[in-house]
């Protein structure tokens, strides 16, 4: 059969479309970053990066790392909350990869909707329902919103997990803020992640 691992000059790279550093509150902020898997029918399986925070200046502040694994031709919200930079005031966000991708074949993906979004302005808080249409159970399911203006710059973001979902099963879901922002969310765009792996059934 057709080996199930993948050359890197195969694959695609995975995009950065956006990341963004958001003011939490005095000293705190978080920081989201949307990445795409440009695949149609690989799925990344291991990509470690980084997250660098930096200030006005370019100067460093902290670095955040991690892994990630996308399925094919989705798109991802790293997101991390409660950065805590004392007097330093971040300003732009940047991520590298820091090793080579593992890429596995496979055009699964977990078919995964989010509706009927309500979100109340003050405090903020947003709710929503997701769904899950696929044939197979889920667990860990990692939901991002994503708030932004009428020029699609996003300004706040959230994340909640939803332990397990099974085929058809839906479940409501929510997202909270500690202070209400200057103005209200033109944009909510959501990311539910679900890890595939290739071969899985």
């Amino acid at each position: 059969g057709v080996c199930v691992a993948v050359c890197p000059s195969e694959a695609r790279a995975v995009k950065v479309m956006w990341a963004r550093v958001m003011p939490l509150g005095v000293g705190v902020y978080d920081v989201a970053a949307l990445v795409e898997n440009q695949n149609p029918d690989l799925v990344l399986v291991n990509l470690p990066y980084s997250l660098r925070i930096l200030d006005e200046d370019n100067l460093f502040i902290t670095r955040i790392i991690g892994v990630l694994a996308l399925a094919p031709r989705e798109q991802f919200v790293i997101f991390k909350t409660n950065i805590d930079v004392g007097q330093r005031q971040p300003a732009r966000a940047f991520i590298d990869f820091t090793g080579p991708p593992i890429w596995w074949r496979g055009a699964d993906k977990p078919e995964l909707t989010v509706s009927d979004q309500r979100f109340t302005a003050s405090p903020p808080l947003l709710q929503a329902r997701l769904v899950n249409n696929s044939l197979k159970s889920y667990r860990g399911i990692e939901v991002a919103a994503v708030l932004s203006d009428n020029l699609r710059n996003a300004f706040a973001a959230s994340l909640t997990i939803v332990e397990e979902l099974a085929p058809g099963e839906m479940r409501e879901i929510s997202f909270s803020w500690p202070r209400p922002f200057a103005g209200e969310p033109v944009f909510i765009d959501f990311y539910p992640h679900a890890v595939v792996r290739s071969g899985d059934n």
